[in-house]
Formats: C-alpha cells, structure tokens, sequence
C-alpha cells in the first residue's frame, strides 16, 4: 500500500476514530498506534526486500553513500 492509496481508505473514516495495528497477519494482539517514522529496509538478492530490520533515515546517511542508498536501501514509512 502506498502513501495514496492509504489516505484515501483513511478519508473514508469518521474524523474521531482511534487506530489499532495488528500484531501479526493472524490478528493474535492489537495495539494501539502511537506514530508514523521513516525508515529503510535492505535489498537481499535471496527475498527482494528484507523486513526483518529496519534503518533510521540519519543512520543509513551516516552508514551508506547517497549512490548506496539508492541501490541497496528502500524508504518506507513504519506506523507504530
């Protein structure tokens, strides 16, 4: 899902309801939703986009080249 396709199921949504965030894809917890960052994630070769570690945006610029960040890394958006 991208950045425009979620805003527009949340502008569906009545103006005062509260988010939760599934624990899991089987729904085993919820939890409520405190914030939105930008992270990246890494390219693997073996399962295209890696999610099992997440980067902050001043650690990938402290740790990669700009060039390396463009190839190696992939910008997303975390809601916690």
């Amino acid at each position: 899902m991208n950045k425009s396709q979620l805003i527009e199921e949340i502008n569906k949504l009545p103006d005062d309801i509260e988010f939760l965030s599934s624990k899991d894809d089987e729904g085993n917890g919820y939890r409520w939703v405190s914030g939105i960052s930008v992270d990246y994630i890494h390219k693997s070769e073996e399962n295209d986009w890696e999610i099992e570690s997440l980067l902050s945006e001043d650690d990938a610029k402290e740790s990669y080249t700009d060039e390396e960040i463009a190839k190696y890394l992939k910008k997303v958006a975390t809601i916690w």
